[in-house]
């Protein structure tokens, strides 16, 4: 003797298994390809840092090569250390707007003076690892986002799993 409602009840619960089955499916295919995403991002984040580590060290070595040659003028000629002193006072602001980054550019390099010549080749020497540093932000937020709307998507499925699990229990309740 069949129960009441209980072929309709045996599709019902199918159905419902039917779907359970995709969403879990559809979930764990969201977390995978989130986890390939992270994994991609941290990639490219490990290279950035490995290129921006190479541009440092050889700024590094730069800086310490003009340490050690002015070392070695202030050693060989002591009226020099007033005038490199004088210097070093006009170098301590090395940004600049613009304009007068335009108007440095623009200038015969041998007409600029030594405060002028070191702003501009700051600017020029970072230009590229402040535009790289840009990208990385941007992608950066972008694996944010991407993230987050896959979090919002999984309890989305979490949320619909329990709902028709719910839905299920009160048919079976309803059944019997």
């Amino acid at each position: 003797a069949a129960q009441p409602g209980g072929v309709h009840a045996g599709r019902l619960e199918q159905k419902v298994q039917a779907r359970t089955s995709k969403l879990e499916e559809r979930i764990a295919q969201l977390v995978e390809e989130n986890a390939r995403k992270d994994a991609s991002h941290k990639e490219a984040l490990a290279a950035k840092d490995r290129e921006f580590g190479v541009e440092r060290a050889k700024m590094l070595e730069a800086v310490s090569l003009l340490k050690h040659k002015q070392t070695e003028l202030e050693r060989l000629a002591p009226p020099l250390r007033e005038a490199v002193q004088n210097a070093k006072e006009q170098l301590r602001a090395v940004v600049c707007s613009q304009e007068k980054l335009a108007e440095l550019q623009s200038k015969d390099p041998a007409a600029l003076s030594l405060q002028e010549f070191t702003i501009l080749r700051v600017h020029q020497e970072t230009a590229n690892l402040r535009a790289e540093l840009d990208v990385c932000r941007v992608e950066r937020d972008s694996a944010r986002e991407t993230s987050n709307r896959f979090e919002m998507d999984a309890a989305r499925f979490a949320r619909e799993l329990k709902q028709a699990r719910e839905h299920v229990a009160r048919s079976d309740a309803d059944a019997d």
